[in-house]
């Protein structure tokens, strides 16, 4: 890949804030004028949606940590084309419903006119629990929901490379940390990431951010098994098929508690915890403990190890790599060579 000095770019980005150790979220805006809103940042989606005003369900009533929901009020923007197709998509933990419609997009800088997007009019419970207006889909056309075109591919004639750049920085915060990241588009990301050394891998499929996963390890335990792994920027740690996370948890000696439906380990023997090692086409890379073991406040000397069993059933990706492994990788989501990069952060 051709490396750009920063001067010779069009830089777009955006900073990127991170609620309750949970939510990655951007700020894009819509319509014209612009409103504004705090979208949650989904690499394993495609889609674009927004609350519509018209919404009343009780998942776009919400009031999460006392952050007010922001709602796309279509009749004030004048650039706005209503087309009346219905909109569905279903996140697993609940459905989104409304309609689809055109307008201009401000993305990091980026000013992305009839952009299609949809008007959430019904949002299942959990959504009001969830600090954020909608969902920016940031995967493969093929994922998109209506065969809508993505943000990011209608961006491409903008920008001086067809990727982007996700960076997070090593903090974990229980509130809310207004600079935990950045996102870039079109170009590294060289003052978060160490782009003299670059990892590529050719993606497997052309739906989610999808690559081979050769190997696993964390000390005695090891699996060589050959299976496939996304790159998921909604996601918390790291999601694993049964058998690796049983060799995880017995390895970590970590204890169930039920009440909060988690693993811990004392936070004193994060230090002595070896670090998780990927290995994909001959390349190892390395997490630390301290990126998949994490103080969450429980107060009582516990830290919570982020790793979440993911059953594919054979169907799609068996392990998931969420904020343990962007806070240890910069991931370089390369749309034009089709393939995913990773550089180490900088911290």
């Amino acid at each position: 890949m051709q490396r750009h000095h920063p001067k010779d770019i069009n830089l777009y980005s955006e900073t990127l804030s991170n609620y309750f150790n949970t939510f990655l979220v951007a700020n894009i805006s819509l319509g014209t004028p612009p409103q504004n809103f705090t979208m949650f940042l989904d690499t394993a989606s495609s889609n674009l949606w927004v609350i519509d005003s018209k919404c009343k369900s009780k998942g776009c009533q919400g009031n999460p940590g006392g952050i007010s929901k922001h709602v796309f009020d279509s009749t004030k923007s004048t650039t706005f084309i209503n087309n009346g197709q219905y909109f569905s998509i279903n996140y697993g933990y609940g459905a989104v419903v409304g309609n689809l419609g055109t307008d201009t997009l401000n993305l990091g800088g980026i000013s992305i006119q009839n952009q299609t997007f949809a008007l959430a009019e019904t949002l299942a419970d959990p959504f009001g629990e969830q600090p954020i207006d909608g969902f920016l889909g940031l995967g493969w056309p093929n994922l998109a929901v209506d065969g809508v075109i993505p943000p990011l591919q209608n961006a491409l004639p903008q920008l001086d490379s067809p990727l982007f750049t996700v960076w997070l920085d090593q903090r974990h915060q229980t509130n809310i940390d207004p600079a935990a990241g950045q996102i870039t588009f079109g170009a590294l990301d060289t003052g978060h990431c160490d782009v003299s050394t670059i990892y590529y891998i050719k993606l497997s499929s052309l739906t989610y951010w999808m690559f081979p996963l050769s190997k696993f390890q964390l000390g005695s335990y090891t699996n060589s098994k050959a299976t496939l792994a996304i790159s998921d920027t909604a996601r918390i740690g790291f999601g694993a098929p049964q058998v690796d996370f049983d060799g995880i948890i017995k390895f970590l000696n970590a204890t169930f508690d039920s009440t909060n439906n988690i693993y811990t380990v004392p936070c004193g023997q994060i230090n002595s915890i070896p670090e998780m090692r990927f290995t994909f086409e001959g390349i190892t890379l390395h997490v630390p403990s301290s990126n998949f073991i994490v103080d969450q406040g429980l107060g009582n000397g516990l830290c919570v190890v982020t790793v979440f069993v993911l059953n594919g059933g054979g169907f799609g990706p068996v392990w998931i790599f969420g904020d343990s492994f962007l806070r240890s990788y910069c991931n370089i989501y390369d749309i034009g060579n089709k393939q995913i990069g990773f550089a180490k952060a900088l911290h």
